[in-house]
């Protein structure tokens, strides 16, 4: 006699599958569509801070991602995995999870929070077959930003003043690159330039600028005049991305471009825009030079 038996192969942990729905209409507070800038990702807030309309600048301090994903405009997609043995800080079983969509090139961000009471971590398993799986059509409430039904179609919300969660270099590259790509400096590296924009990995990382689209480019540094006290000084403002950390800008000034020194002085300095101006006059010193350097 012959036994044929089928096994069920054990997955290796956890996992939690999270998706939005294919060809879904996803549009702006302004109706427009959201394109290849806008980022997803699954995660959770710190143990006793409940999100509100009302608490948006304080939502990035107290969030951790689990996965994160780029929207895919052509089919409209997003989603990921979160694979895990043990439930790894802050995301202890029966914690709630959040699905944060958000566009995060402008000043004034459009952002769109999910949730669902179901979507709590399970307890992590190196013998759990079954992934569990969350998509934004099963999500019961959007925090900022609106649900119009159960076809998966999403509306964000414009957001002001509210920076965004902090994304390190490493995990820039793990959004944007393959596993393998990310292995090879000469693609991922912060001085490659894949797209062959001009604009290094790392320029594109700090102005939250697409890495594998030329079109995507950083801004250029204003420069202008700043009056102030009857005199002029020469100004410069950068703007940068809220999500960049891990680096450190520094303001600079001279007389040429072979001396620099730290002599400036800051106007304003807010998550996505940085202005400084010249300690000395423009009738003291005529020629002069500012310039941000972005440092490890």
């Amino acid at each position: 006699m012959l036994a044929f038996f089928a096994g069920i192969p054990l997955a290796p942990a956890t996992q939690v599958d999270w998706t939005g729905v294919a060809f879904s209409t996803n549009v702006t507070s302004t109706g427009q569509a959201w394109d290849d800038t806008w980022v997803g990702e699954l995660g959770s807030f710190t143990p006793g801070f409940t999100p509100t309309a009302a608490n948006t600048a304080s939502w990035a301090a107290a969030w951790q991602a689990a996965s994160r994903s780029v929207y895919q405009p052509t089919t409209r997609y997003f989603g990921g995995s979160f694979v895990y043995q043990t439930n790894p800080a802050p995301f202890p079983a029966g914690a709630r999870a959040w699905m944060w969509l958000f566009n995060p090139h402008a000043p004034q961000g459009e952002w769109i929070l999910l949730t669902n009471p179901a979507w709590t971590w399970p307890a992590g398993s190196p013998f759990d077959p079954f992934p569990v799986t969350w998509t934004s059509a099963d999500a019961s409430q959007a925090v900022v930003g609106l649900i119009p039904g159960p076809s998966g179609n999403l509306t964000s919300a414009a957001v002001l003043n509210s920076p965004l969660p902090a994304l390190s270099f490493a995990a820039w590259q793990s959004l944007y690159f393959t596993p393998a790509e990310t292995a090879n400096p000469a693609i991922s590296g912060p001085e490659a330039d894949p797209d062959e924009d001009g604009a290094a990995n790392l320029a594109e990382y700090a102005a939250g600028t697409l890495p594998r689209r030329a079109s995507s480019f950083p801004r250029p540094v204003d420069s202008f005049l700043h009056p102030e006290n009857g005199l002029a000084y020469g100004a410069a403002r950068l703007y940068r991305s809220t999500r960049s950390a891990g680096f450190s800008w520094q303001a600079q000034a001279g007389h040429d471009l072979s001396g620099w020194t730290g002599g400036t002085v800051t106007l304003t300095l807010q998550p996505w825009e940085w202005t400084v101006r010249h300690s000395e006059p423009v009738s003291a010193a005529p020629v002069g030079f500012l310039r941000f350097r972005l440092s490890p």
